[in-house]
């Protein structure tokens, strides 16, 4: 039942914001997109395509010319506002467009009603392991106040080793669900979650509203494994209700102490878990998709499976240098990719990395730098980037 309900819900939903920002239109302009007042995590998504499709097929090109000095300010100043205004004129054909909305709907959704198991797919949906500061990047980058998810957060910092596996993100979730709904804090834990709920439907339907479906209250109840906590909705006159009525409504019935002690049994918690993590009642093809910071990818620098005891130490003996590992044509990808075709800029950093002889400390320059450039995390210069550097501080023969 619960599948049939969120599917269903999904499709309303996609419906909604196909209708508000398409119409009948058979092809609209990212610049018409930009103007109308669309979710932010398809904005999101629109932006991160645009810049790929630019990236991709280079409608604006400069030939390497030592002849002239492209770092030229008044250059750069006009290269970039063509780049915009090019991003702006980028066309998406209906098809297209109302692909890119069903699964982005639906991948928010799945991320507020289901968690747990579309973190779990998120984060290990091809990888079996994953950097701790990458899934914390990720968690924060969500801007998400929902009381799960900073006990999530906190206990992501907390964890001990720089890598986490599957099994220990499990074990995470399975804490950090604990402490978010404990009995004397489950009112304000599931309202923080009702009201991220509630500002998605506003983003969909273009204003904001309060109103829920019952049956959806009653499936954010479930998939939290508070099943208890249903029976009071399940004569609920209306079909909708909003956020100050579900508060009634759970507090009358903690004071009627009509509760069982389930939310406190552990052994349910933990089957409960198990289940939400294993196991994929609703396919999230989603996943593989390219939605902001929560992209899966097939390489990923901070997402290198070594042996488990190396983890923790990177071995012992003389780095290679940087100007051996780094080949002509990685090194041309990467000053017009990452570096604006400046080999100068280019050179400069990595002889700063040659100074570094810690992993933990190249990667926080990595960051530092692709983060001044604007070069997306997950881009496939960052990726490539990272792949290349980490095998000077963790040769092949370690992996």
């Amino acid at each position: 039942m619960a599948a049939t309900i969120g599917e269903i819900e999904k499709q309303l939903l996609a419906a909604t914001v196909r209708e508000r920002i398409i119409g009948k239109k058979n092809q609209v302009l990212y610049k018409e997109l930009l103007e109308e007042k669309i979710p932010s995590f398809l904005k999101n998504y629109l932006q991160n395509e645009v810049r790929k499709l630019v990236h991709t097929e280079e409608p604006v090109q400069f030939k390497n010319s030592k002849r002239f000095d492209f770092e030229y300010q008044k250059i750069n100043q006009l290269k970039h506002s063509l780049i915009k205004a090019i991003e702006e004129a980028t066309i998406f054909p209906r098809e297209e467009l109302c692909e890119i909305i069903d699964k982005t709907v639906s991948f928010q959704f799945d991320l507020l009603v289901r968690p747990i198991s579309t973190l779990i797919n998120i984060f290990y949906h091809k990888k079996s392991d994953r950097v701790s500061s990458e899934i914390l990047h990720i968690l924060e980058g969500l801007d998400d106040d929902r009381i799960f998810i900073k006990k999530l957060i906190d206990n992501v910092k907390e964890f001990d080793q720089y890598h986490i596996v599957k099994e220990d993100f499990r074990k995470i979730l399975i804490k950090s669900t604990r402490e978010a709904f404990q009995q004397q804090n489950f009112i304000s834990a599931f309202i923080s979650e009702v009201q991220k709920f509630s500002d998605f439907l506003g983003m969909i339907r273009g204003y904001n509203s309060q109103q829920i479906k019952i049956e959806i209250v009653k499936l954010l109840l479930s998939e939290r494994n508070l099943p208890e906590y249903i029976s009071p909705f399940d004569d609920y006159e209306q079909e909708t209700i909003d956020i100050d009525s579900i508060v009634t409504v759970l507090d009358n019935f903690s004071k009627d102490g009509k509760l069982s002690d389930e939310i406190s049994a552990e052994d349910d918690i933990d089957s409960f878990l198990t289940l939400s993590a294993g196991d994929k009642p609703e396919p999230l093809e989603e996943c593989n998709n390219r939605v902001v910071i929560v992209t899966n990818v097939d390489k990923d620098p901070l997402d290198m499976v070594i042996d488990r005891k190396m983890i923790e130490k990177q071995p012992d003996g003389p780095l290679e240098s940087l100007w051996l590992i780094i080949d002509e044509k990685n090194k041309k990808f990467f000053v017009k990719r990452i570096f604006n075709n400046s080999e100068k800029e280019y050179e400069k950093f990595i002889d700063r990395l040659e100074k570094i002889d810690s992993w933990k400390q190249a990667k926080e320059t990595i960051d530092r730098e692709l983060n001044v450039r604007l070069i997306k995390p997950f881009s496939k210069e960052a990726l490539r980037l990272g792949d290349i550097i980490f095998t000077r501080y963790f040769p092949e023969k370690y992996i």
